[in-house]
């Protein structure tokens, strides 16, 4: 809990840096940059997760992996954590970053139902078709409803898409009844 209040801390230091200097777009870039390769590197997600950890290595590895991929601004905040000792902080950057954006005007809150608990790639993905959908940063919160039988269900701004199994016969059986009815008339 202390790791990811840092992060908030962190983030909306960040967030109000990029929005005075005119680098907000960017910074939300880096974010989806960042959380994108944590989805598809559960290891570098974990990296950041080790206390034992030497400061020296974690400096070099934001080198070696962020440098080249995010802005100056965004490399400067993770080795900002790194020099204050917040390296456990460090992965979970990226949400706290969307939900200050997210106060700010800048995000829209979305749920994400799934029958079981989806991969990191699917819900980075899922997150990336919500943004270009909805045209602002999701905040993607992501619950787990047995009762769906399989696939999922997508609620935000009082909107739902249903493509679970549940949903489908709920469909289906909608369709039948009213094939019915007028096949009867």
């Amino acid at each position: 809990m202390i790791f990811k209040m840092c992060a908030v801390r962190y983030s909306r230091a960040l967030y109000e840096a990029a929005a005075e200097s005119g680098e907000l777009e960017t910074v939300i870039a880096d974010m989806k940059t960042v959380e994108s390769l944590f989805a598809e590197l559960p290891e570098l997600k974990a990296f950041y997760g080790k206390s034992e950890l030497s400061l020296a290595a974690v400096k070099k590895s934001i080198a070696l992996v962020f440098a080249d991929r995010v802005s100056l601004k965004t490399v400067n905040t993770l080795n900002l954590m790194v020099k204050n000792d917040r390296v456990m902080s460090i992965s979970f950057l990226p949400a706290a970053f969307l939900k200050v954006c997210e106060e700010n005007g800048n995000g829209y809150q979305v749920t994400a139902e799934f029958a079981q608990q989806p991969q990191e790639s699917t819900i980075a993905q899922l997150r990336n078709n919500m943004e270009q959908r909805i045209g602002k940063i999701a905040d993607l919160k992501i619950r787990e409803v047995p009762s769906l039988i399989g696939g999922y269900r997508i609620l935000w701004a009082n909107k739902i898409l249903d493509n679970s199994v549940i949903g489908r016969i709920r469909q289906l059986s909608q369709r039948l009844l009213t094939s019915r009815i007028e096949w009867k008339k």
